[in-house]
């Protein structure tokens, strides 16, 4: 069931830079998404679209709200604070009242959830009902030096549950439109699931259901560790090293994901990098860093790490097959690997084995809801 499918290919000009390490590195600074901008085409809209958003209260995740609300997609806003996401509802709406010409129609809604409290993430799953995109945004950055933090209630690692296992049991969960017709391939429930047609194999590109993980690059400093999702080893904690593991598995589900949803729905699944970007997360988990960067004007804005976010979700450019499972920077495909330190323990078992772990720690957490909980009956199929 798993193999390596063909996925978009970065330029020779892209290799020949990433590979030279320090200009591809510069490349993650606000410098490169400048140089989009005069050469990509913008995105394309969004009308009729139901778009999940998780993170979206501030940083990347409110800009690429603020985006597709514009391009007139119907967002989900998921978020912890009732009264903050009332806030950033209200600060889109405003900001488009106030274009020339005026967008007709924001449609925002909010769903609460704590995406860190994985039965939160699974019952989040139920609500929704069929959706056409996921981002998958959240995530948390424990700052170098701070002890190892678990989830109130079920004990999973901070880092691991925020930004992997959160992910995913929302997206194998999830309902997409078209639906499969048949029960999906990812997991058995007895969730009550939504009554969709079919994917059809001829249904144009920006229709397809898409998935959006957005990473990091610092996946690139690390290699996958399938057997020790929790960071056991070393045992000293640290949470960059924690954080760069998670989004490099991250990158290696995109690939899983790339093919099974394909086969379940018809999904293109993408994964990207904003770049460096001036957010509250990184001025408080990396302060030193943040304080360099923007010393020197290298930080992007928001809008400019979000905007690869938004044209993955809406360009008909990236909705066939043969541009899923790529990771994207400013709108262009980049290798996954800047160094062959990197691509050790990623084999098709090591893959099966990251893919079936995070199943028997999904499953844990979810067999620990009350007595009765119908979360308590999920099954995720294992590779």
């Amino acid at each position: 069931m798993i193999s390596r499918l063909p996925e978009p290919q970065p330029s020779r000009w892209t290799k020949v830079k990433d590979a030279l390490v320090l200009p591809g590195i510069l490349g993650f600074a606000r410098c490169g998404a400048v140089s989009t901008k005069t050469t990509s085409p913008p995105a394309q809209t969004m009308i009729g679209r139901r778009v999940v958003v998780t993170g979206a209260t501030s940083g990347i995740g409110l800009a690429a709200c603020r985006q597709l609300a514009g391009l007139g997609a119907s967002v989900i806003l998921v978020a912890r604070n009732q009264n903050k996401a009332d806030t950033v509802c209200e600060e889109i709406r405003k900001f488009w009242a106030s274009q020339v010409p005026p967008v007709t129609s924001v449609s925002l809604h909010v769903e609460l959830c704590d995406m860190s409290l994985i039965r939160e993430v699974a019952q989040l799953a139920k609500r929704l009902g069929p959706v056409d995109v996921l981002i998958n945004n959240c995530g948390v950055l424990v700052p170098k030096g701070e002890p190892k933090a678990f989830t109130e209630g079920e004990g999973v690692e901070m880092t691991l549950a925020t930004n992997l296992l959160s992910h995913y049991v929302l997206t194998n969960l999830i309902t997409f439109r078209p639906a499969a017709s048949t029960p999906s391939p990812l997991s058995t429930t007895t969730l009550p699931a939504a009554t969709t047609p079919p994917a059809s194999p001829d249904l144009p590109a920006q229709q397809r259901p898409r998935v959006v993980n957005v990473s990091s690059g610092g996946m690139y400093s690390t290699k996958l560790f399938p057997k020790d999702l929790s960071y056991n080893s070393p045992k000293e904690f640290d949470g960059v090293d924690a954080y760069a593991r998670t989004k490099r598995a991250q990158v290696v589900l995109t690939d899983l994901w790339a093919e099974v949803l394909f086969s379940k729905c018809g999904a293109a699944v993408h994964c990207m990098h904003p770049g460096w970007v001036d957010t509250p997360g990184v001025e408080y988990s990396l302060p030193g860093f943040y304080k360099w960067t923007r010393r020197f004007s290298m930080l992007r804005s928001p809008d400019e790490g979000a905007d690869t976010i938004t044209w993955l979700a809406s360009s008909d450019e990236v909705g066939p097959r043969a541009t899923s499972g790529g990771f994207w920077r400013d709108r262009l495909p980049h290798p996954k690997h800047m160094s062959s330190n990197t691509t050790a323990d990623d084999t098709v078992a090591d893959r099966r084995m990251l893919w079936n772990n995070l199943a028997d720690a999904a499953e844990s957490v979810l067999a620990g809801a009350p007595e009765g909980d119908e979360l308590r009956e999920i099954r995720f199929q294992r590779l």
